[in-house]
């Protein structure tokens, strides 16, 4: 990848971020097949390779909104229908109300999880792990060896199985980056049953079950 770091004006709907950092690329190839041009990053500053400030540290710095939270609704059905907030939550989206989970370290959206199971039999993260939120992943991952031992149980391979209807792929698969400790990556298949909301103010993640 090749580019440069640039200032401008972004809006989203009615939230305006002065003077915000980002790169333009010059040169990259991740993206080329896939429907969207870039990454807008959430993550703490300190994730930041360049000391950049987020777009969502702008916009709380510059008083833009109110709260230090911003949540994810994301479709299961239409294209179109997923949303993300900035500044607060909108209840519409959920039910019931939401469980707060401690992060790990104010760095990433990584929390601890305590197991995984499947008719009441744990199947990994025995002794507790650790999970990682990440609205960028599309699916679930973790080591090898408890993913091959989960696609045995439910009867699944990493590429899937052949029905009338056509192909059918399982959602997860494994993590190829390797961790010291057992480590989950939650991504957009899990997301999808859930309203997320992430709390800058209290470095906490809030889940419910999505409408």
């Amino acid at each position: 990848m090749k580019g440069f770091l640039a200032y401008d004006t972004i809006r989203i709907g009615d939230l305006v971020s002065i003077d915000q950092r980002f790169g333009l690329s010059l040169e990259l190839s991740e993206f080329e097949e896939l429907p969207f041009d870039g990454v807008l990053g959430l993550s703490y500053p300190n994730m930041s390779f360049l000391g950049g400030i987020p777009i969502f540290d702008n916009l709380k710095n510059q008083g833009a909104i109110s709260e230090p939270v911003f949540a994810f609704y994301l479709s299961k059905s239409k294209p179109d229908g997923s949303v993300v907030m900035f500044g607060g939550v909108d209840k519409s989206y959920y039910q019931g109300t939401l469980n707060w989970v401690p992060l790990i370290q104010a760095r990433t959206w990584r929390v601890h999880m305590d197991r995984i199971s499947m008719n009441s039999q744990t199947i990994a993260c025995f002794s507790g792990c650790e999970a990682l939120m990440d609205t960028g992943a599309s699916l679930i991952q973790g080591p090898r060896s408890l993913v091959n031992n989960t696609l045995t149980l439910i009867g699944a391979t990493p590429r899937g199985s052949k029905d009338s209807s056509g192909d059918c792929y399982i959602g997860i698969r494994e993590n190829p980056v390797s961790e010291s400790t057992e480590t989950w990556t939650l991504g957009d298949v899990f997301l999808r049953q859930y309203f997320s909301v992430y709390d800058r103010g209290n470095d906490r993640i809030g889940l419910a079950q999505a409408v």
